[in-house]
């Protein structure tokens, strides 16, 4: 029986395309003493996972603002109107001063971009 238990753990290790499980979180805040019953751990946890996860994409998406503007800069600055790289294309609309970025994607394509006065979307 042994034997049956390792092949079926290897044969869980080899399959593409599984997600792999999520380690077990601990609430960074607590319920109150006797509101134990009304509270749904699993819930909570989840509303915790799902702030910390907009957090860092808040930050990303300054951090991506600033690269934008700074591009947009320096395609003025050297006078491209176009440039791509790594699957992003970077389109300098010449008449507005705004940036165009399109990245490829399987399916689609997605765009976003910035004025140049005042590096917002």
């Amino acid at each position: 029986m042994a034997k049956k238990a390792a092949t079926k753990g290897k044969a869980a290790k080899g399959k593409k395309g599984a997600k792999p499980k999520r380690a077990a979180r601990k609430l960074t805040q607590g319920a109150l003493p006797t509101m134990e019953q009304v509270r749904n751990v699993k819930l909570d946890t989840f509303c915790e996972s799902i702030g910390r996860i907009r957090d860092k994409v808040n930050a990303l998406k300054s951090d991506e603002k600033e690269d934008m503007s700074e591009a947009l800069a320096e395609m003025q600055r050297t006078g491209t109107t176009q440039h791509t790289h790594h699957g992003v294309t970077l389109i300098r609309m010449t008449g507005s001063d705004t940036l165009v970025v399109r990245r490829a994607k399987e399916g689609g394509e997605s765009a976003a971009t910035v004025d140049a006065e005042d590096g917002v979307e």
